[in-house]
Protein backbone atom coordinates (compact mmCIF):
# COMPACT_ATOMS: atom_id res chain seq x y z
CA UNK A 1 0.00 0.00 0.00
CA UNK A 2 1.45 3.36 -0.99
CA UNK A 3 1.38 6.35 1.28
CA UNK A 4 -0.75 9.32 0.16
CA UNK A 5 1.14 12.32 -1.20
CA UNK A 6 0.13 15.87 -0.28
CA UNK A 7 1.22 19.34 -1.37
CA UNK A 8 0.81 22.44 0.78
CA UNK A 9 -1.74 24.89 -0.58
CA UNK A 10 -2.09 27.32 2.33
CA UNK A 11 -0.50 28.04 5.69
CA UNK A 12 -0.68 30.91 8.17
CA UNK A 13 -4.43 31.41 8.43
CA UNK A 14 -5.81 33.15 11.50
CA UNK A 15 -9.50 32.75 10.68
CA UNK A 16 -11.18 29.42 9.89
CA UNK A 17 -13.74 31.07 7.60
CA UNK A 18 -10.92 31.51 5.06
CA UNK A 19 -10.08 27.79 5.01
CA UNK A 20 -10.87 26.19 1.66
CA UNK A 21 -12.86 22.96 1.45
CA UNK A 22 -12.99 20.37 -1.29
CA UNK A 23 -12.87 16.73 -2.22
CA UNK A 24 -9.05 16.58 -2.33
CA UNK A 25 -8.35 19.19 0.38
CA UNK A 26 -7.17 18.02 3.78
CA UNK A 27 -6.18 19.79 7.00
CA UNK A 28 -2.85 18.75 8.46
CA UNK A 29 -2.10 19.02 12.17
CA UNK A 30 1.62 19.53 12.66
CA UNK A 31 1.35 18.54 16.33
CA UNK A 32 0.06 14.96 15.92
CA UNK A 33 0.81 14.70 12.17
CA UNK A 34 -2.73 13.64 11.30
CA UNK A 35 -4.54 14.55 8.06
CA UNK A 36 -8.28 15.27 8.19
CA UNK A 37 -10.62 15.56 5.22
CA UNK A 38 -12.04 19.07 4.81
CA UNK A 39 -15.41 17.51 3.96
CA UNK A 40 -15.98 14.64 6.41
CA UNK A 41 -19.26 12.74 6.65
CA UNK A 42 -19.24 12.82 10.48
CA UNK A 43 -17.80 15.02 13.22
CA UNK A 44 -14.04 14.48 13.37
CA UNK A 45 -10.91 15.76 15.04
CA UNK A 46 -7.23 15.02 14.96
CA UNK A 47 -5.67 12.89 17.71
CA UNK A 48 -4.59 15.88 19.80
CA UNK A 49 -7.80 17.91 19.13
CA UNK A 50 -5.93 20.85 17.61
CA UNK A 51 -8.26 20.56 14.57
CA UNK A 52 -11.95 19.70 15.03
CA UNK A 53 -14.72 19.70 12.42
CA UNK A 54 -18.35 19.78 13.54
CA UNK A 55 -20.42 18.82 10.48
CA UNK A 56 -23.74 19.51 12.24
CA UNK A 57 -22.91 23.23 12.55
CA UNK A 58 -20.52 23.34 9.56
CA UNK A 59 -17.78 24.56 11.89
CA UNK A 60 -14.01 24.20 11.78
CA UNK A 61 -12.14 24.86 15.04
CA UNK A 62 -8.38 25.23 15.32
CA UNK A 63 -6.57 25.76 18.64
CA UNK A 64 -3.09 26.59 17.31
CA UNK A 65 -3.06 28.11 13.83
CA UNK A 66 0.75 27.96 13.69
CA UNK A 67 0.43 24.15 13.58
CA UNK A 68 -2.37 24.09 10.96
CA UNK A 69 -1.74 23.59 7.23
CA UNK A 70 -4.10 23.05 4.34
CA UNK A 71 -2.91 20.46 1.82
CA UNK A 72 -4.15 18.91 -1.39
CA UNK A 73 -3.95 15.20 -2.10
CA UNK A 74 -1.98 14.56 -5.31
Amino acid sequence: MTKAQYKTIMKGLTDTSQAPRGKNIFYHCEICQEYISSQPDDNIGCKCSNIVIDVDYIRLSVRDFTKFTMVQKV
